[in-house]
């Protein structure tokens, strides 16, 4: 057992000097890092644990190896989406915070959308006729009583909207976050005693893009998704929505 705790405690050392070296201005995005024996001479660690400690950064995306070239610094690491990730699993309150950097994210996507439309009719259009496609489905999936065909529309509504950010990191969360997203979007699709609710909230959001105005369009999507909240278990009061004092947020 104390070996275990040791050679743990050396992998997490090892780990810290990697991180350290990483950024330093001694390498940048692309360069070559030293060889598992350089660093472990470098650093007077044991190899295997270098070993163990460098698994963990390629497993982040930081560094990727290219047998027989060596390990080298990444350009498309996925350490903060993997951290988000995590965070999500680990802490149940955390619901909250993630719907509001969601919201954030669709908040920057509407921006865009509103800015193409205004500088690009061709374009703008292009996009707003996706959402209509996508609202259509959500409209016709409700008159069939379809709550798989909703979900599916409903994510691919929302997810349109992030992808106009032009942001991967933003997109890499939100795809990392796809089982929780289905999964808050399913329980929030139980709560509506009418689904044509679901309707009628989606459509105050394309009709506020469809002004150009980019407060208005902001002002329309922000009312989407308070009800969200209310019906994951949060409750309203001065200071806003926060979770309430005799009830969970609901169990994802």
């Amino acid at each position: 057992m104390e070996e275990k705790i040791k050679k743990t405690s050396v992998v997490t050392e090892a780990m810290f000097r990697i991180k350290e070296l990483i950024i330093s201005d001694e390498y940048k995005v692309g360069d070559k890092i030293p060889t598992e024996l350089e660093l472990a001479r470098r650093f007077g660690i044991g190899r295997s644990s270098i070993r163990e400690a460098i698994k963990v950064f390629q497993y982040l995306g930081i560094v990727e190896t290219r047998v027989p070239k060596g390990t080298f610094l990444s350009k498309n690491n996925t350490v903060a989406a993997e951290l988000l990730t995590w965070f999500s699993i680990l802490e149940r309150k955390s619901i909250f915070e993630i719907l509001e950097l969601r919201e954030a994210f669709e908040q920057r996507g509407i921006i865009n959308i509103v800015s193409l439309c205004n500088s690009d009719e061709e374009k703008g259009s292009a996009i707003i006729a996706r959402l209509e496609e996508e609202l259509n489905n959500i409209e016709k999936a409700v008159a069939q009583n379809d709550f798989d065909a909703i979900q599916k529309a409903d994510y691919n509504f929302h997810f349109y909207i992030i992808q106009q950010t032009n942001n991967s990191l933003f997109l890499s969360i939100f795809k990392l976050l796809d089982k929780f997203t289905r999964k808050e979007m399913a329980k929030t699709h139980q709560s509506y005693s009418d689904m044509s609710v679901l309707v009628d909230e989606h459509t105050v959001i394309l009709d506020a893009i469809k002004t150009k105005d980019p407060l208005k369009a902001i002002e329309g999507h922000a009312k989407h998704f308070p009800l969200i909240k209310r019906n994951l278990g949060f409750k309203e009061s001065e200071e806003g929505l926060h979770l309430s004092q005799d009830r969970e947020p609901t169990e994802l």
